[in-house]
């Protein structure tokens, strides 16, 4: 099971993975979901506050800001997925 510390690690690393298919596919939408998840993991440093994010962070797979249900591009939705699957993945709590 990953550390928190571990857990924010790839969850960054797939924001980031995000934020560069936004920019590739000039996408401002998913630019700026990108910055909100940046701004929603910043200073998590327990579980819980882990958790909680991850909650948050959620709203966007159903229909919230920056809907990423309607990927147009490879790219996009390689960095949706791999961003799904890291909020998805099993973290320690």
């Amino acid at each position: 099971m990953p550390t928190t510390a571990e857990s924010l690690t790839t969850i960054r690393d797939a924001i980031e993975g995000l934020r560069v298919a936004a920019r590739q596919d000039d996408d401002s939408r998913r630019a700026d979901a990108a910055d909100w998840l940046d701004g929603l993991f910043d200073g998590v440093e327990t579980r819980r506050e882990l958790k909680s994010a991850i909650r948050e962070s959620a709203r966007l797979f159903h229909g919230g800001m920056g809907s990423f249900q309607d990927v147009g591009t490879e790219v996009m939705h390689q960095a949706v997925e791999r961003l799904g699957k890291a909020l998805r993945s099993p973290w320690p709590w």
